[in-house]
């Protein structure tokens, strides 16, 4: 079931990078509404399969923290490929599974071995010879500090999410998500128009409610069975698996469905990942 889990957790990864690309393509604007709309879908999903409605004030802090982490991911980008490319923002956030996994080690006493250390290094060295460009772009202090922001953001997403899951274990954990995933639409929709998407609010409602519907089950679907494998495998593990298994399935789309041309080193990147995925699961 684990490894079935891991299966599903990285189709419907690559599944919501689809989405959005689409949504891209229908507006270039909106994002915050749109990603506040991804997350109040994701948050009904998870109300809908909770069965213990018991608060307690001590929940506030975990939801709270995921609620934060999961807005700062977002804005961070967002506003980093505003002030830098694409590609070089991507590739800095692709990094941040290394802040969840270097927490299982240090506070969960997860074991280094050989097979760790080899699959960790080929994620790394997939990972950058996939998504590095040279763009030839200056870069800014505002780019530093958004990309970091969105890097840590998306880092502690994950690694708050296993600490809750092994403090509160199944009896609490989805009422977590759903004041998490509550907060962060808060935060998403708070920010839409500070980044003066007002005027555009009700295109995006109206063109875009479908792709935040699916994208928004999506990523419940794959938080519930990140939820699940937290206690089955080691963040160690389980963390670059998601990040590799999701860059070879998009590399696999972009070259089966969407028939895009890659470079010799990007094929390498892609063989990388493969084999990456294996070692990580030895």
């Amino acid at each position: 079931m684990v490894y079935v889990a891991l299966i599903v957790t990285v189709l419907f990864l690559t599944g919501q990078n689809i989405v959005k690309k689409k949504y891209e393509q229908i507006s270039s604007s909106g994002v915050c509404f749109f990603s506040g709309m991804v997350s109040l879908f994701a948050m009904l999903m998870f109300a809908a399969v909770n069965r213990n409605w018991s608060f307690e004030a001590g929940l506030l802090f975990p939801a709270f923290l995921f609620g934060v982490s999961y807005a700062c991911a977002t804005v961070g980008f967002l506003l980093s490929i505003k002030y830098g490319s694409l590609a070089n923002s991507s590739l800095v956030l692709a990094y941040s599974l290394l802040i969840p996994t270097v927490y299982g080690l240090i506070f969960l006493d997860e074991p280094i071995g050989v097979t760790l250390i080899i699959g960790l290094f080929l994620v790394a060295l997939s990972l950058w010879l996939i998504n590095h460009q040279k763009t030839g772009e200056r870069i800014t202090w505002k780019w530093v500090v958004f990309v970091l922001i969105g890097f840590f953001g998306n880092g502690m997403c994950s690694a708050v999410q296993k600490a809750a899951a092994i403090s509160y274990g199944d009896e609490k954990i989805n009422l977590i998500m759903v004041l998490a995933l509550g907060m962060s639409s808060a935060m998403m929709f708070v920010a839409s128009p500070l980044m003066r998407e007002r005027e555009i609010a009700s295109v995006t409602v109206k063109k875009g409610w479908y792709l935040a519907l699916a994208c928004g089950l999506m990523n419940g679907v794959c938080n519930l069975l990140v939820i699940f494998m937290n206690t089955r495998l080691p963040a160690s593990v389980m963390f670059p698996v998601l990040s590799g298994g999701n860059l070879v399935t998009v590399f696999l789309y972009s070259v089966l469905v969407l028939k895009e041309r890659f470079s010799l080193k990007q094929y390498v990147g892609f063989f990388a990942g493969v084999v990456s995925v294996v070692i990580l699961n030895l």
